[in-house]
């Protein structure tokens, strides 16, 4: 069969089973956009209006830490009834209550109370003991679970030990609880033989507070030195541990620190690994290729979990804030096409990698149980995941087709469970995301199964330097040090200009290079045996004579043109942006600045 005539056939075959699944979910909704709960009218004011829905999120994140119904009446009114906001009646006075007067307490009670509901809708629980009997219960329906505790970019050391404790105590808890729970061979059993029963996510940002993209190599190794008694740990009672991906600054550390640990002498033939792959990135492809290759090289299985990703807003506004390159396709188009070359490449090479397909776009997921039917593969060959709280008719129908579908299921108290709410809210209201077209927007089913058509992305062209006056300004980008090659050329940089050390620094006088008796001695803060520079101190003859060759110049200074002066500066921010890696590695040595610091100082002059 030609590749065209396959795409055909799994375009009809996909039709066919969403239109067969559609029709069981007849009736069903969803319990966020489910009209009898208060949560469905939130999501349909903030899907009307976008400033509103930018707003309600900043609020709901800084909620946990209003504790009176002053700050909240002063957040409710800052945040959410901006002048000129055209509110549904009903919602301008619920918010108006807040604001003062004698219902302001109550009224802050119950606005507290109902998104506290609403962020439980997402949470399984506050802590592992609570948590361990909601999984019980999908367990019950036919489910089974991955386990996370929320939280993540932590600060201190003691916070970071912290959540190490907490997930070697879930472990256990989850190790013991498990086993008395009825055997299930659709939930436990995969190609290879028997599954854990006890499955964990961990973000590594909760488990360092020193992660940092310049300091890749000790990222890595003081990550692996905190998580590899946490792995040997799950190792010794069965416990599944999939490594979740975050943030792109953190992506490169995640995927060195897997195969590290994987590569282990104590884990390297333990089979329950895993890590994530986002399609949203646009170098997927690679990172799975590359996944693929150290499996072929670990000759044990691990999982890939394939997710879309869910920092896309982050990733945009960091781009666009920084002059980066934006790593993420910008067109959900683009993702959903290339999800699907992804599953494609994961079912290829189910023996190297267990496959487990993360998505409520019910295309994306029924594109790869559809290659698996063309491939032959046994159905405990392909998982399915989910988030907890949401597309639950999906979930349902999926686990009666005998699919092995595991929930996504965090545990955590309300402030670290805020980041995570407002994520789930970014999904559910984006424009394109399936969970909203389908049951918000009624777009109909046919045309949410199509074959998802690429869009145009947006431009992320990081400024180029200007070669007139009359280009629009904008600020040099930063550099991004996540890039392995940016890393090696700054480290080069700082090697090469400590050997022009020391640099004996004239006075400058109408041309002139003078070196005087009377010098200023620069070291090195971090090496006091370092002379970065001998500075000459001018006289006050020199003094004199810079000032009168400067009077004497003024006129003429003057009197030129204002486009070729300004053309000078283009030309000196031109020079300094070619020198820009030699000046920031002299500002590292001369002044002790970090990477990002000198770097930052350098681009300011360059603006």
């Amino acid at each position: 069969m030609s590749t065209a005539d396959m795409e055909m056939w799994l375009d009809r075959r996909v039709a066919k089973l969403g239109e067969q699944c559609w029709k069981k979910m007849k009736g069903e909704m969803p319990s966020l956009y489910n009209p009898k709960y208060w949560q469905a009218h939130l999501m349909d004011w903030i899907m009307e209006d976008e400033s509103f829905k930018v707003d309600a999120f900043r609020f709901v994140e800084v909620l946990p830490a209003l504790s009176s119904s002053k700050q909240m009446a002063t957040h409710v009114r800052d945040y959410l009834l901006k002048e000129g906001r055209n509110l549904p009646v009903s919602v301008r006075s619920a918010l108006n209550m807040a604001v003062g007067g004698i219902t302001a307490p109550l009224a802050s009670i119950a606005i507290r109370r109902n998104i506290t509901e609403m962020a439980r809708r997402f949470i399984t629980e506050s802590d592992p003991k609570k948590a361990s009997r909601s999984l019980e219960k999908l367990h019950s329906e036919g489910l089974t679970f991955t386990a996370d505790i929320l939280g993540e970019a932590c600060i201190s050391d003691s916070e970071a030990d912290e959540y190490l404790t907490k997930y070697k105590d879930l472990i256990e808890l989850l190790s013991i609880t498990t086993k008395t729970w009825d055997d299930k061979p659709s939930l436990f059993q995969g190609p290879g033989g028997e599954l854990p029963r006890a499955n964990v996510s961990v973000k590594i940002s909760a488990l360092d507070p020193h992660i940092n993209p310049i300091d890749h190599e000790h990222s890595v190794a003081r990550l692996q030195e905190r998580l590899l008694p946490l792995l040997l740990h799950a190792k010794k009672h069965n416990v599944f541990i999939n490594f979740d991906l975050e943030q792109w600054a953190f992506h490169d550390i995640t995927f060195d620190l897997f195969e590290a640990i994987a590569s282990h002498q104590e884990l390297i033939d333990w089979p329950h690994l895993g890590l994530v792959v986002q399609a949203y990135l646009k170098v997927s492809k690679d990172r799975l290729e590359r996944l693929i290759q150290f499996g072929k090289k670990r000759g044990t299985p691990f999982t890939v979990r394939l997710v879309k990703g869910a920092y896309w807003d982050f990733e945009v506004v960091h781009a666009r804030q920084n002059g980066y390159t934006c790593p993420v396709f910008t067109s959900k188009a683009m993702t959903d096409a290339c999800y699907e070359e992804l599953s494609k490449t994961l079912l290829e090479n189910h023996t190297l990698i267990s496959p487990a397909f993360a998505s409520h776009n019910l295309r994306s997921v029924l594109y790869a149980i559809a290659l698996g039917e063309k491939m032959k593969l046994p159905q405990n060959s392909i998982e399915l995941q989910m988030l907890y709280g949401m597309a639950e008719p999906q979930r349902k129908i999926l686990s009666d087709l005998g699919y092995r579908v595991r929930i996504y299921s965090p545990i955590g108290e309300l402030l670290p469970g805020m980041a995570y709410l407002v994520r789930r809210l970014l999904e559910n209201t984006s424009n394109a995301g399936f969970l909203r077209q389908s049951y918000h927007e009624g777009i109909e089913i046919q045309s949410l199964l199509s074959r998802p058509v690429a869009g145009d992305e947006m431009d992320f062209s990081p400024r180029m330097i200007a070669e007139d006056l009359h280009s629009p300004f904008e600020n040099v980008a930063l550099v991004n040090f996540t890039s392995k090659q940016v890393r090696d050329d700054f480290q080069k940089a700082l090697a090469t200009t400590r050997e022009t050390f020391p640099h004996n620094i004239p006075c400058v006088i109408g041309g002139k290079e003078y070196f005087s008796e009377e010098t200023s001695t620069h070291l090195n803060p971090n090496d006091a045996k370092s002379v970065v520079a001998t500075l000459s101190i001018a006289n006050n003859d020199q003094a004199a004579q810079a000032l009168a060759i400067s009077t004497a110049g003024y006129p003429a200074w003057r009197d030129t043109p204002l486009e070729t002066r300004g053309l000078l500066l283009e030309n000196l921010a031109t020079l300094l942006e070619e020198k820009r890696y030699e000046l920031a590695a002299l500002q590292c040595y001369e002044g002790a600045k970090p990477w990002a610091e000198a770097d930052a100082d350098v681009a300011e002059a360059i603006d």
